[in-house]
Formats: C-alpha cells, structure tokens, sequence
C-alpha cells in the first residue's frame, strides 16, 4: 500500500513540478487537472476534520462530570457547528456569519497574540544577557531597533531611524535571505526525495 501511495505522489507531482519550469500544454493541463483533484481532495479533509474535532470533544464532553470541564468542549462545538450551518444555509455573507468573524474571532485572535507578549518579552530578556560576544552585537542590535521605533527614540539621537533602517535593511534583510534560500532548497530537497520514494515517513500511520 506504501508503494502505492508512493507512485500515486510521483505521479501528480511530476507534472505539477514541471508545469512550474516548462510551458508544455499537455503537462500543464495536467498539472490544473491534478491541483483540482488537490481541491476536492482537501475539502473531504476538512469536512473529516469537522467530524473529528466534533467526536473528540463529545467524547471529552461524556467524560467529564465537573460543570467547570464542560465549559470547553461545549463552547467549541457550539461554535464549530454554529458557524458550519450559518455558512451552508444562509451564505457567507450573511450577518450572523460576519458577526462571528468580527466580534468573536477577531477579539480572540487580539487576546492570544496580546497573551504572546509577555512570553516574547521574558524570551527577549534570556537573550539579552551578555555571555558571549554574539549576545552583545545581538543586544546592541536590538536596543537600537527598539529605541528608534518609540516616540522620543529620534529625539535622543537624529540618525538613530537610519541606523535602525540600515541593520532591518542589511543586515536582518541578507540574514533572511539566506534562511529563505536554505529553507528553500531544503524543502526541494524533500520534495525530491518524497517524489521518488526515497522519503517514506509520511506514509506510516
């Protein structure tokens, strides 16, 4: 069963590989043939994760005899459900659909990111401590930053913005850049490998 998931990724992914690199009509034609089945493929996915997330919470929901650990499971499910049927008989435009998005998700994501904070301003204190000559040039580096990005930075030094300007540029920006290529070309790596069998750990279940 292994081999044959493994030939049937060979088999879309070439073309869709291809497609990216060559104009041949029959290969790219192909390739929008295979990234549809992608499509249909991915919304039985979601629709099995619809159906997961809701068993695995009713079964939490059985388990559970405390009023205080039902809070959760319920919440859940009620907005899952909630927000499935809204879009699938009214419409993703209709109010009670947008109303979730703006007055319940958006607040939500606001708080954790907000709850983030704190744990990136405790992360940035461990880094900050001067042990070496790297986590000095880091320090520096990221006073300047910060203090250039607060209202009185400028007012302390004027060409205190360039500078900041000139490390987010060059330096943070070449330093990126080289983790974008190295992520690249490890993510060819692989998919090559994946693609010719040679990469199997996705298949065990």
């Amino acid at each position: 069963m292994n081999t044959l998931i493994a030939i049937v990724g060979l088999v879309a992914g070439v073309p869709i590989l291809l497609s990216s690199f060559a104009e041949i009509p029959v290969i790219s034609d192909l390739a929008q043939e295979f990234q549809r089945w992608g499509i249909i493929l991915a919304g039985f996915s979601t629709f099995l994760g619809v159906l997961n997330l809701t068993f695995v919470n009713a079964n939490a929901l059985r388990r559970r005899k405390h009023t205080g650990q039902v809070i959760e499971p319920v919440v859940v499910l009620v907005m899952l459900w909630g927000l499935v049927l809204t879009g699938v008989f009214f419409g993703q435009t209709h109010p009670a659909y947008d109303f979730v998005f703006e007055n319940v998700l958006k607040p939500l994501s606001a708080s954790g990111f907000s709850m983030l904070a704190f744990f990136i301003a405790s992360a940035a204190y461990r880094a900050f401590r001067v042990r070496n000559v790297d986590a000095a040039i880091l320090l520096v580096c990221g006073c300047l930053v910060m203090l250039a990005n607060i209202p009185f930075g400028e007012q302390l030094w004027s060409d205190l913005p360039f500078v900041s300007d000139w490390i987010m540029r060059i330096i943070n920006g070449s330093a990126m850049k080289g983790i974008v290529i190295g992520g690249a070309i490890g993510a060819i790596a692989t998919a090559l490998k994946v693609l010719v069998g040679v990469e199997r750990s996705h298949l065990r279940g």
